[in-house]
């Protein structure tokens, strides 16, 4: 991001939710991470709820959140993950804003 950023190019973030490793659901069958990785990011997302965290919330807000990156693209698959991707990006939107004005 860095690189890109000092360079005044546009860095575009992809899966924020790592084809589905980052959600309190089972990645498909066919993803290609590692069985380590898929156990790892099983254990990250328990973590979570123990803590009252929705992983896959906290993935978009990690996106989000760097203004290195100029453009996050999410897959969603039902409503009810475009509900908790809107209510996420909502409360970026103003952060954002104030981060940019002041530099």
């Amino acid at each position: 991001a860095d690189f890109t950023f000092s360079n005044d190019m546009n860095l575009m973030a992809a899966a924020p939710l790592s084809m589905g490793l980052l959600t309190h659901n089972e990645p498909p069958t066919w993803h290609p991470a590692s069985d380590a990785l898929k156990e790892a990011c099983k254990k990250a997302a328990k973590i979570c709820e123990e803590g009252g965290v929705n992983i896959s919330s906290l993935a978009i807000r990690v996106a989000l959140s760097n203004l290195k990156i100029s453009c996050t693209i999410l897959g969603m698959k039902n409503i009810e993950q475009v509900k908790i991707a809107a209510e996420t990006a909502k409360k970026f939107d103003n952060l954002r804003a104030t981060k940019q004005e002041d530099g």
